[in-house]
């Protein structure tokens, strides 16, 4: 079975988005299952394994084609022609999550390796200001771009993951600043635009998305205009747009941050102010992600 994914972002006629808990509670079962089997599975091959005199220490295993072995504290491994040696078997129940820029490093038996990614999501911007009525609200800031890709690595080797930040807010004057890029293994996925800065009146315009595209913010209305939410990532959404001032003389309120855990995601931008220049502040994107599984 290939793995079921939670969809997070599908409108509904209902006015929601995604799947509704018994269906994102089914896919987790299906998933869990699998990984049960999978580990069951296990169980046998070891067994199997050391009836056939076929299980071998770290550092002790034949330097030729003997068939599937098992390792200790590596698990099933195989021959691997191109590298005359024998490498782990991936079951991609080993995972990293790669937040900071730096280097990751394969163990000394790791060949294949399953990798997702995404850019950081762009930042929401400032919402409008206006002394003679109400100000439009910010753009939301767009989703960084997310890959998924398989690939080789040389066992034992230290392979660089750039982390892209999430784009700052910009100022009162100037749009939102766009996510930085995530480059792994050669694969880079671009960050999320940032999101327009408003005008006294006129609506902002939400990032453009490496995903999903921020929110447009809305014009300038009675009194004012509410911020653009964030584009959403596959890791979460992104943040609320800020609600727009009230009464006479208040800033908008400040957009929302993408929470955590939801990388890659747009921040939310700000509402608009009313009878005052006083501008409130959009939110910053959220950095991107490597995740390794092998």
């Amino acid at each position: 079975m290939a793995k079921q994914t939670i969809d997070l972002d599908t409108q509904q006629p209902g006015g929601g988005l995604g799947d509704n808990a018994r269906v994102a509670f089914g896919k987790c079962n299906d998933n869990f299952d699998e990984l049960y089997l999978a580990q069951e599975d296990m169980g046998e091959d070891i067994t199997a394994l050391e009836n056939a005199n076929r299980r071998f220490a770290q550092g002790q295993e034949p330097t030729e084609d003997v068939g599937d072995i098992w390792i200790d504290g590596i698990g099933a491994c195989r021959w691997d022609a191109a590298l005359t040696r024998y490498v782990r078997i991936p079951l991609y129940n080993h995972r990293d999550v790669i937040t900071s820029s730096g280097n990751w490093t394969a163990d000394a038996y790791t060949r294949h390796v399953r990798v997702r990614m995404v850019g950081g999501g762009g930042g929401g911007a400032y919402g409008g200001g206006n002394s003679a009525g109400g100000g439009a609200g910010g753009g939301g800031g767009g989703a960084g771009e997310y890959k998924e890709f398989a690939a080789v690595v040389a066992p034992g080797s230290s392979n660089s993951a750039t982390i892209g930040a999430g784009g700052g807010t910009g100022t009162s004057s100037t749009n939102a600043d766009p996510g930085g890029s995530t480059t792994f293994l050669g694969v880079t996925a671009a960050g999320g635009g940032g999101g327009g800065r408003a005008s006294n009146y006129t609506a902002s315009v939400g990032g453009a998305g490496g995903g999903q595209a921020g929110n447009n913010g809305t014009s300038n209305g009675a009194p004012a205009g509410s911020g653009g939410a964030g584009g959403a990532s596959p890791f979460g959404p992104g943040g609320a747009g800020g609600a727009r001032a009230g009464s006479s003389g208040n800033a908008g309120n400040n957009g929302d941050s993408p929470r955590a855990g939801a990388y890659g995601a747009g921040g939310g931008g700000a509402g608009g102010s009313y009878l005052t220049t006083s501008y409130a502040q959009g939110s910053s994107g959220a950095p991107g992600v490597v995740i390794v599984e092998w």
